[in-house]
């Protein structure tokens, strides 16, 4: 009796520990979905500001005749 308690004691921790890690792993897939998010807007943020740096370095001549 007393070794099937300790079984089924190792199976409740082996349990728990295998919760955690899923848990961890989620907790990861959040952060870095997190990260990619901020990533993209510093990149739409980069090329707006590209797009705006391209447009006041062009200079307009006018010719009079």
């Amino acid at each position: 009796m007393d070794l099937a308690r300790a079984r089924r004691d190792i199976f409740r921790a082996e349990k728990a520990l295998a919760d955690c890690v899923v848990r961890e792993h989620e907790i990861m897939v959040n952060l870095s979905k997190h990260q990619s998010d901020i990533s993209k807007k510093k990149l739409d943020k980069a090329d707006t500001g590209l797009g705006l740096q391209e447009q006041s370095n062009r200079h307009i001549s006018v010719i009079l005749d």
